[in-house]
């Protein structure tokens, strides 16, 4: 397939895949707005990452798309998501390990006093102008270069396979560095799955290094335990055997195109 038309290609699923995230944006948003439950704040993060990951395709694969407000907002709204979220695991494990929870408790109840400002009525309608804004946008391309947004891509995530990644804070860098490109390789397209698999090859890696993130996040909140140290050292373990695999299926995905 010809660089003009794999870019064309992945255009058309872009702006699909945007219109998709749009709609679930405002839909979730509404509900975090009612309730800030496990499942509605689960459903509009993962809307709020993907369409970021769209974003970010976009803006490296056009010099006239740039979303610097929206993407601001989006930023913004996912960080005050992912705060909830992990006070909600953190609050689940404690529970599990038979940990007080006292200290976790007000924690909670700052970040969704955080989150209810950003999903309010007025933070809904402005999110939503910006995002219909920039779909106009995308709608009027005719063709983006699609190909320099996958070499960026596929550099980092080359960096990432000569990295010795056994220290923590190389294991987040991995961590984040999984999480961009799953959501950014799905939004170009090309996540072909071995075997007819339907689930994500790259989910293993980015479920278990989350898992140990958690966990981490759990001590830094409540103090160090040993058994919960023993997992997270498992996980970042499993984390380091996963590694390489995932990484070289991810850059498979996108030089092959």
């Amino acid at each position: 397939m010809s660089s003009m038309n794999s870019d064309k290609i992945a255009l058309r699923h872009l702006t699909r895949y945007l219109d998709t995230q749009t709609k679930a944006i405002s839909a979730w948003s509404k509900q975090v707005a009612k309730h800030s439950s496990g499942k509605s704040v689960h459903g509009l993060r993962l809307a709020t990452r993907q369409a970021r990951a769209a974003f970010w395709v976009l803006k490296h694969s056009s010099e006239h798309l740039r979303f610097k407000k929206l993407n601001r907002k989006l930023h913004r709204l996912g960080s005050a998501l992912g705060k909830v979220r992990e006070m909600d695991v953190a609050l689940s494990d404690a529970n599990h390990y038979q940990i007080k929870t006292t200290c976790l408790i007000p924690e909670r109840m700052k970040a969704v006093k955080k989150l209810q400002k950003l999903v309010n009525k007025k933070s809904r309608k402005d999110l939503k102008r910006l995002l219909i804004k920039a779909r106009r946008s995308v709608h009027k391309m005719s063709a983006i270069q699609v190909t320099d947004a996958r070499e960026k891509l596929s550099l980092s995530l080359h960096r990432q396979l000569a990295e010795d990644i056994e220290s923590p804070a190389k294991l987040h860098r991995l961590r984040i560095a999984v999480k961009k490109a799953r959501y950014a390789i799905d939004a170009m397209g090309e996540t072909n799955h071995p075997d007819g698999r339907s689930k994500h090859p790259m989910k293993k890696l980015q479920d278990v290094l989350g898992e140990a993130h958690d966990l981490e996040l759990l001590q830094s909140l409540t103090g160090k335990n040993s058994k919960i140290r023993a997992k997270q050292n498992r996980l970042n373990g499993k984390a380091i055997r996963l590694s390489k695999p995932t990484l070289n299926f991810a850059v498979s995905q996108l030089e092959e195109n």
